[in-house]
């Protein structure tokens, strides 16, 4: 990763399954089954014998004696975000399809989300978790999902995308799936999270759908359209979309794997991506960058100055200046950018020998 980028990267051998890779939380799918050995010493931050070092810093390694379930893998991953990357926090729930079935390393599409937020818009720090679950029924009393998310404290920062339903649709009536959405919804907007629904798409007859069951997915869409913004912030309708939202995508091997009639290539999940990156950047530019965190300036005997502060890593700043504080503050003169020390923390320091030295007064704005 670059000097100034921190990420979290995760990759988890399943036995024969394939491996599993994640970065700042999003799981980009999955590759072929492969087995591995380990004998010797294991080496971090290089290939086996030391070779090929890795060009940057690692700031925590977690060792674990035991095998990490779902929820203590989410507990891990907030943790490392928010002490590393606590600006925006977008959570990715649902089955197979926000997992990444059928999807190649970094093509399933919450990966494909964060990689469409502009660069000028990463300064927010943003991060993701995808929480995707292959079979899950989001109706079903024994899934996982509300343990999910009641698991810790939620937060103001945090956005949550739905994509739940195909699983659904077959088992139960969309009254049923309507409410247990709504009520899903409300519980988390109470905790202040913002929420973008993603509607379903067409599931064909070779995964267990077919003509009636999208007419299901309709009918659910059309509640979902009438509850508008007392359900949810954003909604993502792909089933009245043009391309996703026809019974044509069944054969539609160009975005849709053909043989199960469910699940999509990467380039459909690409498409799904593009249209739920469109709903959520609005919310995700909705979020205040906190008023940073000074700690004590240090004036040395040399002339030199100095300060830190602390605020979301990978945030961007200006330190501004002046020698007359009544001036308003669009008045101050540009001196410099702080430096990104890692971890949230930023540092600025003048010299004796440069002009600064008559500078009295110092504020920092973002960006």
């Amino acid at each position: 990763m670059p000097d100034t980028k921190t990420a979290t990267i995760e990759s988890f051998l399943s036995g024969t399954n394939g491996t599993f890779q994640f970065v700042n939380g999003v799981c980009g799918g999955e590759t072929g089954a492969a087995s591995y050995s380990v004998s010797g010493k294991v080496i971090i931050g290089a290939q086996s014998p030391a070779s090929s070092f890795y060009d940057g810093d690692i700031a925590e390694v977690l060792i674990y004696t035991n095998t990490l379930s779902l929820q203590d893998h989410s507990v891990v991953v907030k943790y490392l975000l928010q002490k590393y990357l606590p600006g925006p926090h977008v959570t990715f729930l649902g089955d197979s399809l926000t997992f990444g079935e059928n999807a190649a390393n970094t093509s399933s599409y919450p990966y494909q989300v964060m990689n469409l937020i502009p660069p000028q818009k990463r300064f927010l720090g943003v991060s993701a978790e995808n929480l995707g679950n292959q079979g899950e029924s989001f109706c079903n009393p024994a899934n996982q999902f509300f343990s999910r998310l009641q698991f810790g404290n939620r937060s103001g920062n945090e956005i949550v995308v739905f994509w739940y339903g195909a699983n659904d649709l077959l088992l139960y009536d969309t009254n049923t799936i309507f409410t247990h959405f709504f009520n899903a919804c409300q519980f988390l907007r109470n905790q202040g999270v913002k929420v973008v629904l993603v509607d379903n798409i067409p599931r064909g007859p070779s995964g267990g759908g077919g003509t009636n069951t999208w007419t299901s997915a309709q009918n659910l869409a059309a509640m979902e359209r009438n509850a508008g913004t007392n359900m949810y912030d954003a909604f993502v309708d792909l089933t009245a979309d043009p391309v996703l939202g026809t019974t044509n995508i069944w054969t539609n091997s160009f975005l849709m794997n053909t043989n199960d009639q469910t699940h999509l290539t990467a380039r459909g999940y690409a498409y799904v991506a593009t249209n739920v990156c469109k709903a959520i950047m609005p919310l995700v530019e909705g979020f205040v960058i906190n008023q940073p965190v000074l700690f004590p300036a240090t004036n040395h005997s040399k002339g030199d100055f100095q300060f830190w502060f602390q605020n979301f890593q990978g945030a961007a700043f200006t330190v501004i200046g002046t020698t007359n504080p009544l001036l308003p503050m669009n008045q101050w003169d540009q001196i410099g950018f702080p430096v990104n020390q890692g971890v949230g923390q930023y540092q600025f320091s003048t010299s004796a020998s440069s002009n600064m030295n008559q500078i009295k007064y110092f504020s920092v704005r973002c960006p």
